[in-house]
């Protein structure tokens, strides 16, 4: 009795940690693809605002 109580209080045990390590796991993806979605924008905009300088350099040198 002791011993199949103890077996399933650690079973227990380790499915709470394994859902919290799926849980962890899934917060990491999403960080992740938050930070490679907003890497990508600030990229569209750093192109954008190069393009702008240098047609604003070619209008001042004409």
């Amino acid at each position: 009795m002791a011993i199949e109580k103890h077996d399933a209080a650690q079973a227990a045990a380790l499915r709470k940690i394994d859902q919290e390590i799926e849980q962890l796991r899934a917060k990491r993806t999403q960080i992740i693809q938050k930070a490679e979605t907003e890497a990508a924008r600030l990229e569209d905009d750093l192109a954008r605002e190069e393009k702008d300088y240098r047609a604003a350099l070619d209008r001042w040198a004409d």
